[in-house]
């Protein structure tokens, strides 16, 4: 896909995956992981810590860990609403932290991409962030139909319960 592209070969730069809890989020992220284990070096930062993403003394971090491993970086902020929702007076902070270091000049220098997750809507996302250009790329994950999810199934060689939709 094209962001898998872009994700493989940026530097920095957010991703955000979005939707309701349960429709597979956490489960693509894992796979991410799996699959990019040789190429990149995934950091979980708990969302309450999020401030040190933008810390002086962080940012000593991640330049180590550049000069240590020639991996892509990718910091992994788990239900990162306060992040990424409309600024509000409380958050306004926290989206220009987020900004700065995925997709400012603190982002390009500290070579970080940030892939954020949220149980919202994209149209729920302040509009700094889906500014044209502005995200490597976003994903909004959703329940499965019936038949898409008979689909998987029959792909997977399994059966479902009776059920109108379905998560993966």
């Amino acid at each position: 896909s094209q962001w898998m592209a872009q994700f493989c070969t940026r530097q920095s730069g957010i991703t955000v995956l979005t939707g309701p809890p349960g429709v597979g989020k956490t489960s693509y992220v894992k796979g991410l992981l799996s699959r990019l284990a040789k190429t990149h070096r995934f950091f979980f930062i708990p969302i309450t810590n999020a401030a040190l993403l933008t810390n002086p003394e962080f940012v000593t971090f991640w330049l180590r860990q550049g000069r240590r491993y020639p991996h892509r970086k990718v910091v992994i902020l788990e239900d990162a609403e306060s992040l990424i929702l409309a600024r509000d007076d409380s958050s306004s902070g926290k989206v220009s932290n987020l900004l700065q270091i995925g997709d400012g000049l603190l982002g390009e220098f500290a070579k970080v991409q940030v892939l954020a997750t949220a149980n919202c809507t994209l149209r729920e996302l302040d509009p700094a962030l889906t500014r044209p250009g502005r995200l490597i790329g976003w994903r909004e994950f959703r329940r499965l139909s019936r038949r898409e999810a008979d689909r998987v199934a029959a792909a997977k060689g399994l059966s479902l319960p009776e059920q109108p939709d379905f998560s993966l």
